[in-house]
């Protein structure tokens, strides 16, 4: 629904009925001049609201990646395609999908091998040998079965420097490394964590604002119609009715900014959660059967 067309709209009917009941001379000529001034301010806020409104639903679809384009109609419905599509575990799905958690386990294996290495460095080299030669008749023979005269030897051998210095700084560094890399992944799952309860708890608290808003929407319908009433009835002048109608249209312009920036920041938790693609938007808004 065209909030900014509906306003306009109202506010000609407005001006309509003041000149019709000036003409009759029902009210005085302030009535015009305040319907004429509501009538040029709604058509200048709705310009506003429009401009406004456009550049959001171009964040929008920029945030989509430019897959997506958006519409005033679509925002409503794009909310609960949206919400339906994110995971509930979100937490945990953002720990398996973010780009930067996974690159930091990975670097932590690497160097946990490095580590390792290291450490393999520090230890003595220790090896066993294993040699057995069979005799028949007093000639080495391959052929011979073990019943013959056969030689066994068994050897080992260790080997060990004796200056380790630079295995043991070695060692030192890749131990202070794979540290840090580990204060460094819990930093960041602890980062990770808070940005994903803090856009779920944006989500709710623009979902209960929506509620309010919608609230608030009924409330000044009302309070329109029955200053309508009220003016036509001659019981009142038009600035009540003015009044009014500046508080609708508020109202009104409002809930699409809401809608609006719910959709955003339920982009920006499927972004956070590492799940955010062009094939995810295209299972998002496939088209429904008709």
């Amino acid at each position: 629904m065209n909030y900014q067309k509906l306003s306009v709209k109202r506010s000609q009917l407005n001006l309509e009925v003041a000149e019709s009941r000036y003409s009759l001379g029902l009210v005085a000529k302030t009535d015009i001049y305040r319907a004429k001034l509501s009538l040029i301010s709604a058509k200048s806020r709705a310009q506003n609201d429009n401009k406004n409104v456009k550049s959001l639903l171009r964040n929008l679809s920029d945030l989509g990646g430019g897959n997506v384009s958006f519409t005033k109609d679509q925002i409503s419905n794009s909310i609960d395609q949206l919400f339906y599509s994110l995971p509930l575990d979100y937490v945990a799905v953002a720990m398996g999908n973010r780009g930067d958690v996974r690159a930091l386990a990975l670097d932590l294996k690497l160097a946990n091998l490095s580590l390792y290495k290291a450490e393999k460095q520090l230890l003595p080299d220790i090896k066993f040998t294993a040699e057995v030669n069979k005799y028949l008749n007093g000639f080495e023979n391959d052929t011979g079965s073990f019943q013959d005269d056969v030689n066994w030897n068994v050897g080992v051998s260790y080997q060990t420097g004796f200056n380790l210095d630079n295995e043991k700084n070695n060692y030192l560094k890749q131990k202070i490394a794979y540290r840090a890399l580990l204060r460094q992944q819990k930093s960041t799952r602890r980062r990770v964590k808070d940005e994903i309860m803090n856009l779920a708890d944006t989500i709710r608290l623009i979902q209960e604002q929506q509620l309010l808003s919608e609230e608030r929407l009924t409330q000044a319908t009302n309070a329109v119609d029955l200053a309508q009433l009220r003016y036509e009835r001659g019981l009142s002048n038009n600035l009540d009715l003015m009044d009014a109608e500046d508080e609708l249209q508020q109202v009104e312009v409002e809930l699409i900014r809401q809608q609006a920036n719910l959709t955003k920041n339920m982009i920006n938790f499927a972004q956070a959660m590492g799940i955010l693609s062009i094939e995810w938007l295209n299972n998002v808004y496939k088209s429904k059967p008709i």
